[in-house]
């Protein structure tokens, strides 16, 4: 059985929700409703798996992320 939450499953995440992050970004105070992006299994790996950057990509944005 697969670790990865079923293929229809879509991961909802609030972004920029802590204020060092913020500050880190440049983006000031929070506006009145949540920051939302979307993960879907596809775009998980497991720890200590392999990432695959994009051949037309140059560098990867890392990020942990809590779910």
């Amino acid at each position: 059985m697969s670790w990865f939450p079923e293929p229809h499953a879509r991961i909802f995440c609030a972004a920029v929700n802590y204020a060092a992050h913020r500050d880190e970004m440049g983006r000031g105070e929070s506006g009145p409703h949540p920051m939302l992006f979307l993960r879907t299994p596809q775009s998980l790996v497991r720890g200590g798996e392999a990432i695959v950057r994009p051949a037309n990509s140059i560098a990867l944005d890392y990020e942990g992320e809590l779910a």
